[in-house]
């Protein structure tokens, strides 16, 4: 995803067996914020035959920390995702030359073994 000047969130969606479905742009919001909902999330995965979701956003600070809202959002989106039978994989935030990876710094499992 290459860095814009707005905030947005994109969804990576993969079908049975982590077969790449398709990125979807959910939403695009001013410098500072991205009004995205775990049920326009939802609703696209369940219209695409998702098994497993991925989603991205950009800080176009540059700055990848996760702020509350990010980390109150993600948590969200991961219990409607295990609610809906399609787990949240991973959620990334991007920056000019950095990322930040949710599963990767332990704050969501991915493990998918059981589904």
């Amino acid at each position: 995803m290459r860095i814009l000047s707005k905030n947005s969130c994109n969804s990576c969606a993969w079908i049975p067996k982590t077969a790449y479905c398709g990125v979807k742009l959910f939403f695009r919001g001013p410098i500072n914020s991205c009004p995205a909902q775990p049920r326009e999330i939802i609703k696209l995965a369940l219209m695409t035959v998702t098994a497993r979701i991925v989603i991205v956003h950009n800080h176009p600070s540059g700055d990848v920390t996760p702020s509350t809202k990010d980390i109150e959002f993600t948590k969200r989106l991961q219990l409607a995702c295990e609610l809906m039978g399609m787990p949240l994989l991973d959620s990334f935030i991007v920056g000019v030359n950095d990322y930040y990876s949710f599963a990767e710094q332990g704050l969501i499992n991915c493990n998918t073994d059981s589904q």
